[in-house]
């Protein structure tokens, strides 16, 4: 119960950090309006089970199966693992080419220099 809380805390704070970031007009009606919709239904879901452990609020079965929204969260993974993948692609693309760069640099400098 104690690491719900603190997933329940972080949560709330990146979502309140994203909130504030963006204004709510982009939150909840721009290009990730359904993930944001999707977190905030998460969130909500999981302050309910943490904040009320005892209490049960209207259909438990229907609270159930809500928790998909906590496992459809975890999809917005795959998307930021995609985005590693081509800012790692960058990374590898930028150092193959940062020695030739320097090298050029030097032998500009060095001609500068001498003229």
């Amino acid at each position: 119960q104690i690491i719900d809380l603190c997933f329940f805390a972080a949560f709330a704070v990146e979502l309140s950090l994203r909130l504030s970031v963006d204004k709510p007009k982009e939150f909840f009606f721009g290009m990730e309006a359904p993930w944001n919709i999707v977190d905030v239904l998460a969130t909500l879901l999981l302050g309910m089970e943490v904040l009320t452990p005892g209490i049960t609020v209207g259909n438990t079965s229907f609270l159930r199966s809500l928790r998909l929204c906590r496992h459809v969260r975890a999809l917005r993974i795959v998307k930021l693992l995609h985005s590693m993948r081509m800012f790692r692609r960058l990374l590898a693309s930028m150092s193959t080419v940062i020695i030739p760069l320097i090298a050029t640099l030097c032998l500009l400098g060095f001609t500068v220099y001498i003229a």
